[in-house]
């Protein structure tokens, strides 16, 4: 994702990237790593996350996002200090990112490549990055 939305969500959530800049203890210190197109379903999973941390009660402090990635064309999404809720809300979020373009956001579908490399794209991004779709 570009540097200027990874911004807005470490400053909007700073608490859940606590330990960003410490590799050993986050993935997140190299940002998030998928295209733009995800933007709004990560930061409204991560709007759906509030009220569910918040409900963590005393433990709501072990909560952090520790990475997000594309991986076999879907969003992944790691975090420390769940729970069966937050798990929900995560896989949910996941479900819809394979019907997301990860280009620009519109509907698109998962598809694979001749290099067996899987990506979700709308017909319009599929058909400008024609050279790998």
């Amino acid at each position: 994702m570009s540097p200027d939305k990874d911004k807005a969500i470490f400053e909007k959530w700073p608490q859940w990237f606590r330990d960003k800049d410490d590799h050993r203890l986050s993935g997140m210190g190299i940002g998030f790593r998928c295209d733009d197109g995800w933007y709004d379903l990560i930061y409204r999973l991560c709007e759906r996350l509030e009220p569910l941390v918040a409900g963590l009660a005393d433990r709501a402090s072990d909560f952090q996002i520790v990475q997000v990635k594309e991986k076999f064309g879907g969003l992944r999404f790691y975090v420390d200090g769940s729970n069966a809720e937050i798990e929900e809300a995560i896989d949910s979020a996941s479900e819809l990112s394979i019907v997301t373009c990860e280009v620009c956001g519109n509907p698109g579908s998962l598809e694979e490549d001749a290099t067996r490399w899987w990506k979700t794209l709308c017909a319009t991004c599929r058909t400008t990055d024609q050279q790998r779709w």
